[in-house]
């Protein structure tokens, strides 16, 4: 994908060789961009992360979501977990 956004908490935490930029965003930069890009990787599957897939999946943007945790929205119910895994997946 040509456009990143990081969402590896509420308060989005650089990942060491990254830095902010056009095409590196954080969940507040995201906010501001002009166009919907048309892909985007989501660095983190809290619920920041899974709530920006779903919204730039509804504008038809492909989206990818990468969590370093077994499965999405780690810190919540497992059922909820699996329900989001089936619903995102293609």
């Amino acid at each position: 994908a040509k456009n990143i956004i990081l969402a590896t908490g509420s308060e989005a935490r650089m990942i060491p060789g990254l830095e902010v930029s056009d095409r590196v965003l954080t969940n507040i930069e995201i906010l501001s961009l002009k166009e919907i890009p048309k892909s985007l990787v989501i660095v983190g599957a809290g619920a920041v992360g899974v709530e920006f897939a779903s919204i730039y999946r509804s504008f038809d943007c492909e989206v990818t979501i990468v969590e370093m945790l077994p499965r999405l929205v780690p810190v919540e119910d497992e059922e909820v977990s699996k329900e989001l895994a089936r619903v995102y997946r293609k």
